[in-house]
């Protein structure tokens, strides 16, 4: 099996969720998806969580891939 083969079949994710206030709104961050599946659609910003990267540095690198934040 190859390094690519064998990090897809154990592989988990992350997902960031995001709330906030406008005014006295509650409102969360969600991302228009940019790949198949589910082109276009509303998503929370996530991925793959990269072999030897913990949780944190997984999450904080989402954030700033996805959202620029």
């Amino acid at each position: 099996m190859s390094e690519v083969e064998s990090f897809f079949k154990s592989a988990f994710s992350v997902d960031n969720v995001i709330f906030g206030f406008d005014g006295g709104d509650l409102k969360v961050l969600l991302i228009q998806r940019g790949a198949a599946p589910y082109k276009g659609k509303w998503a929370l910003p996530g991925d793959l969580v990269y072999p030897n990267e913990d949780l944190d540095t997984a999450a904080e690198r989402v954030l700033e891939q996805l959202t620029g934040l």
